[in-house]
C-alpha cells in the first residue's frame, strides 16, 4: 500500500528490487538498523512536511500519536550554522490561515540576520505557540502547529506543546527481540539515541580512546561524523544539504570556511568572567538588551583573541595619484567609486600573488582557494557583521563597488543570508569614515588575516629634497601566525 511504497522509495539503492521480489529476504538482509526504520515508517505514514522538517531540523518536527487529529509540531529552525537561540520578530501568518509550500510563516532573528521561516508543504496554521517578540528561544522549541485539514484547527485551541528535544524520534524505535542480531554494516543516516545514563569512563592513564562527539540527533555521513569528531565540531551547528538534510563533508568544509566557525580548544579555555556590578541607589542608569548579533560578535572576539596568535604589519601609503585616478574616473564615467573599492581590488591582487593570504587553517592542513573571497565588515547598531564578496579576482572595480554597497545595505537591514556572510579568507575593515587613522583588527579562526584601512590625512614629506604636503593613509594587516609568516604578510 501507500506506506510500503514510501518505504521502498526511501530504501537504499540496490535494495528496492530485492524487496519487491522477496519481502522476507529483504527484511533479513537489511540489518537491524534498517529494520527499525522500516518498522517505524510502516507504523506511521509520514507526510512530506513532517519528513522534510523532521530530518532537516534534526527531529524538531514531531507528529504526535494522541487523540488529536494528525498534525505537525514545528520547532524553531536552525537558520545559521552557529545559531543556538533565536527571536521571533513577528508572525507573517495568523492562526487559521492556509499555508502553501514556500510561504513565510514568521520572521526569525538569528545571530547573523533576520530571516524568513518558510513552510515546506500545504496545510493550515492551527496554533501559534509563541507570540511576537519572544526572545532567546532554544533551537527545536515548538513554535507552531500545522494541520492538513481546516476542520482540525478547532481541536488545537488549548493545545500545549511537548517538551523541546533534539532527539525526538528515540521513542519511535522499539526493541524487538524476535528480530535477528544487528549486522556490522554502519548506516550513515541512523540517528543513535543518547543514553540518559552516563557511560563509565576508565580511569587508567594507560588506556586512551579517540574523542567522539555526541550524535545530538543530527543526520550525518560516517566520514563527516569522523571529521567532526577530529575537528571538534558540533554537528548540530552545521546546516546539512545532503540527502534528507544530512550533514556531508562539503557542509563541514563550508562551515569551517564561514565566519561562524569557533574552534573548541583542547586546553579548555575558561569563559571571560563578568565584572561585579554594585547597585548604587543614588546613581541613575538604564540597560540595553544584548541582541543575537552582539552576542555572536562578542563570542567571536573572545575566541579570536584566545585561540589565534596575532601579529601586525603597518605601512603608510602615499595615495595622491590614487585619489586623482578615482576623481577622474568618477567624472568621466559618472560613477561613485570610493577609495575602499580600489583597496578591495588591490587586496585581491595581493592574495593572488601571495596565496597564503587566501588560505584557511583546517587542522593539520591549510586549504587555499582557487578564487579570492573577501569579507567586508559592516557596522550596524547591533554590532559588526561581515558580508562576503566572492571571486573578487575576476571582477572589475565598478562591480565590486556595487556589490559592497549592496552588502552594506543588507548588513544594516539585518537581511544577510548565511551564503552572503561566510566563506571569506581575508577580511577588510574600513574605519576611515569615522576619522580613525590606524587600528589593529581581529583575525578570526577561519581567516588568514584582516586589513584595516585608515583615514586619509595630509602630512609633510620630503620629495626629492623638497618638503611637500602629501595625502597618506595607514594600512594595517593583522595575520594568523599559525599559517602566515611575517615575510609573507609584508
Amino acid at each position: 500500500g501507500r506506506r510500503w511504497q514510501r518505504v521502498i522509495l526511501r530504501a537504499p539503492v540496490g535494495l528496492r528490487s530485492t524487496f519487491t521480489e522477496n519481502e522476507a529476504s529483504f527484511l533479513r538482509s537489511c540489518g537491524w538498523v534498517g529494520r527499525r526504520k522500516l518498522h517505524t515508517l510502516s507504523r506511521e505514514w509520514l507526510s512530506d512536511l513532517q519528513a522534510s522538517s523532521r530530518i532537516a531540523y534534526g527531529g524538531f518536527s514531531r507528529r504526535a500519536v494522541s487523540s488529536l487529529p494528525p498534525h505537525n509540531e514545528l520547532g524553531l529552525p536552525k537558520l545559521s550554522p552557529t545559531m543556538d537561540t533565536g527571536n521571533i520578530v513577528k508572525w507573517l501568518k495568523a492562526e487559521g490561515d492556509a499555508v502553501s509550500a514556500g510561504d513565510a510563516l514568521a520572521e526569525i532573528e538569528t545571530d547573523k540576520a533576520t530571516l524568513d521561516f518558510d513552510t515546506t508543504d500545504d496545510g493550515f496554521l492551527a496554533k501559534i505557540l509563541l507570540p511576537d517578540g519572544t526572545n532567546d528561544i532554544p533551537i527545536g522549541t515548538p513554535i507552531c502547529v500545522i494541520v492538513e485539514n481546516q476542520s482540525d484547527i478547532a481541536a488545537f485551541a488549548n493545545y500545549s506543546p511537548s517538551a523541546p528535544t533534539v532527539d525526538a524520534e528515540s521513542d519511535m524505535f522499539p526493541s524487538d527481540p524476535s528480530l535477528p542480531d544487528a549486522v556490522t554494516t554502519p548506516d550513515p543516516f541512523f540517528v543513535e539515541p543518547i543514553s540518559a545514563s552516563p557511560t563509565p569512563v576508565s580511569m587508567d592513564p594507560t588506556v586512551s580512546a579517540p574523542a567522539v562527539l555526541p550524535r545530538s540527533g543530527v543526520f550525518a555521513s560516517f566520514r563527516a561524523r569522523k571529521h567532526a569528531a577530529e575537528a571538534k565540531i558540533e554537528l548540530n551547528k552545521v546546516v546539512g544539504t545532503g540527502m534528507y538534510g544530512s550533514v556531508t563533508m562539503r557542509d563541514l568544509e563550508t562551515y569551517q570556511e564561514s565566519a561562524d566557525y569557533l574552534v573548541q580548544s583542547d586546553a579548555g579555555l575558561s569563559a571571560v568572567p563578568m565584572p561585579t556590578v554594585v547597585d548604587r541607589p543614588d546613581e541613575g542608569y538604564y540597560e540595553i538588551a544584548v541582541g543575537p548579533i552582539r552576542k555572536a560578535a562578542a563570542e567571536r572576539a573572545v575566541t579570536s583573541k584566545q585561540t589565534v596568535p596575532h601579529f601586525y604589519l603597518n605601512v603608510e601609503c602615499n595615495v595622491d595619484k590614487l585619489l586623482q585616478m578615482i576623481y577622474e574616473w568618477n567624472e568621466k564615467e559618472k560613477t561613485n567609486l570610493k577609495l575602499r573599492d580600489v583597496m578591495i581590488k588591490a587586496a585581491a591582487v595581493a592574495v593572488q600573488k601571495e596565496p597564503a593570504l587566501g588560505g584557511t587553517l583546517m587542522g593539520s592542513a591549510v586549504r587555499r582557494l582557487k578564487h579570492v573571497h573577501l569579507s567586508v565588515e559592516v557596522f550596524t547598531n547591533q554590532g559588526p557583521v561581515f558580508g562576503v564578496l566572492r571571486n573578487v579576482d575576476s571582477k572589475g572595480i565598478e562591480t565590486i563597488s556595487e556589490e559592497v554597497s549592496d552588502l552594506d545595505a543588507k548588513g544594516k537591514a539585518g537581511s544577510l543570508t548565511p551564503e552572503q556572510s561566510s566563506g571569506g579568507t581575508l577580511a577588510i575593515s574600513d574605519l576611515s569614515d569615522y576619522g580613525v587613522k590606524n587600528s589593529t583588527p581581529l583575525v578570526f579562526n577561519n581567516q588568514a588575516g584582516t586589513i584595516s584601512i585608515g583615514a586619509v590625512q595630509q602630512s609633510a614629506k620630503l620629495d626629492g629634497g623638497d618638503l611637500k604636503v602629501q595625502n597618506t593613509l595607514f594600512l594595517t594587516l593583522s595575520c594568523d601566525h599559525r599559517h602566515v609568516d611575517g615575510a609573507v604578510g609584508a
